[in-house]
């Protein structure tokens, strides 16, 4: 059920009008906000991320330089080039910009309500009103009907604050975007250099084919200088020539895994196949970077991931709405009004004697609608309660992330290091053993399953270098590495207020041992109407 009272008037001068508009904005400025004031919430986190005494232990402390541009730790000016061709070519990246200037565009929209909305209209038309129409008062006679004016469209005054807590809704929804553009970007770099390894594994793996379909090739003429000379039967020519057939079918194996991940580098970089595999047709090794990491005192570098600062973002966004809701416990408070000349020829639009005007307030309750209103409240409390969990989830997992990747850094050192030494010893065994065939010391069989066991050496290595290397770029993405406050595109200019323009002030985190109220239990306590 609703009730209005609205006021007309025509006694009053256009000078009230100007009186109501500045009485409006009055109202609105020196209004109240209903709902609950949000509230970062404190979560405790870990002091530090690795405390096993078993697990790998870095020496330094993480850097904010040293994490900015993590890639260039890896000194392949190549995956540099690839990285920022990523970042301006990457239609992912191009989507993200799209949806921050999606949501700029309702927050102008959302802030615009704050304020009035004028029309102005002119037209004409010729009239001929019946004598049922007049009340039999006259004789109906046509007339011109020469009109213009100004509109003031139904303006709500935002007394309880409605319209500031759907602005800050909007903000946030806006800022979420702009954090979401960030986690696209540190995702792509993440993507391209984990992407560029993978092409190098593959490709040292090819080489490690290429030099072993070599060994075997120089081994199948000796041992066919040997058959002719009888000194070994058909059985190790036929032996020697299925080693050799048995490896060279790995390699077009590998060049179809390795054109699909050129491929799918390209796509991340925005560009058609093809010109991605020419600049890396050339193999290099996989690049290792040294990694000084200290993982302590996490909660500086965590809270500032962008996937965890969207998450919170839309938290205030929800927590913002209650008031929303809150404000249907109140009456709505609204001015309107028009102000016009009216004139039966053209020459009588200029003549001021024949202005009109209507203007005045109205008041909207809507006092009883079946607790409509209560279940309105008590679902968005649940949304903000919901967005509270998503944004501890995110904080939690993005811990759990960061602890994977550090150990899978220090176990990949590990094993790293042991297969470097395990495929020096092979090669070096490989040597001897070819000897000793040649000698007649060894059977065939016995060299071509050490040839192959040290090939199966050589591969565990390029994959550990890969592995390796791949944890490290997760690790520095699981701690946010590559977030930076400036550049930000530039629908995102407006996202943050001026005195925090990249929204750098990241969410505070206490020690473990700090507990608080969680803010969607307090707007749930604070959104009962005052009374």
């Amino acid at each position: 059920m609703n009730w209005s009272v609205q006021g007309l008037g025509r006694a009053a001068k256009p000078r009230g009008v100007r009186a109501s508009l500045a009485l409006g904005t009055s109202l609105t400025l020196a209004g109240c906000l209903v709902g609950p004031n949000y509230t970062r919430p404190d979560i405790p986190i870990p002091d530090r991320f690795v405390e096993d005494g078993d697990r790998p232990q870095a020496d330094q402390a993480a850097s904010d330089a040293e994490l900015a541009r993590w890639w260039e730790r890896f000194e392949d000016p190549l995956l540099d080039e690839f990285i920022a061709e990523a970042e301006s070519g990457n239609l992912d990246l191009q989507q993200a910009i799209s949806a921050i200037e999606q949501y700029r565009a309702r927050f102008g929209i959302a802030g615009s309500r704050l304020y009035p909305s004028l029309d102005a209209a002119a037209g004409y038309s010729y009239v001929r009103m019946n004598d049922a129409m007049l009340g039999g008062v006259a004789n109906p006679e046509s007339f011109s009907s020469w009109t213009y004016g100004l509109d003031l469209a139904q303006w709500e005054i935002d007394v309880f604050g409605k319209i500031r807590r759907g602005i800050e809704f909007a903000q946030g929804e806006y800022q979420a975007t702009v954090e979401e553009w960030r986690n696209t970007l540190i995702t792509l770099r993440a993507e391209v250099a984990t992407a560029y390894v993978r092409v190098r594994v593959l490709q040292s793996r090819r080489q490690n084919l290429i030099e072993t379909v070599a060994l075997l090739a120089k081994q199948l003429e000796i041992v066919r200088a040997r058959v002719a000379a009888g000194t070994v039967t058909g059985l190790d020519l036929a032996e020697a020539e299925a080693a050799l057939a048995i490896v060279e079918g790995k390699v077009p194996l590998l060049d179809a895994e390795i054109d699909g991940q050129l491929d799918g580098l390209s796509v991340l970089l925005g560009q058609y196949p093809g010109e991605v595999a020419r600049r890396m047709a050339e193999s290099q090794p996989v690049p290792l970077p040294e990694v000084t990491l200290s993982l302590g005192v996490p909660a500086q570098l965590l809270l500032r991931r962008p996937d965890i600062r969207a998450a919170e973002r839309l938290m205030a966004a929800e927590v913002a709405r209650i008031g929303v809701a809150v404000a249907g416990y109140y009456p709505e408070i609204s001015l309107f009004g028009n102000v016009s000349i009216f004139a039966t020829d053209f020459s009588g639009l200029f003549d001021l004697s024949n202005t009109t005007y209507r203007f005045g307030p109205a008041i909207s309750w809507n006092f009883f609608n079946a607790g409509r209103t209560k279940s309105q409240v008590e679902w968005q409390e649940a949304v903000a309660r919901q967005a509270e969990i998503q944004y501890r989830a995110a904080v939690l997992e993005a811990v759990a992330q960061v602890e994977t990747a550090a150990s899978n850094v220090g176990y990949a050192r590990t094993t790293l290091d042991r297969l470097d030494g395990a495929v020096v010893d092979g090669l070096r065994g490989i040597a001897l053993a070819a000897n000793q065939y040649a000698a007649g010391t060894i059977e065939l069989s016995r060299l071509i399953e050490y040839q192959r066991m040290v090939l199966d050496l050589q591969n565990s290595q390029a994959q550990a270098r890969g592995f390796y290397a791949q944890n490290v770029i997760e690790l520095y993405r699981s701690l946010g590495g590559g977030w930076e406050p400036d550049p930000i595109p530039a629908p995102a200019d407006a996202a943050y207020p001026k005195s925090d323009p990249a929204g750098e002030n990241a969410p505070h985190s206490p020690s473990s041992t700090e507990e608080s109220e969680p803010p969607a239990a307090t707007a749930v306590a604070a959104a009962e109407p005052a009374p």
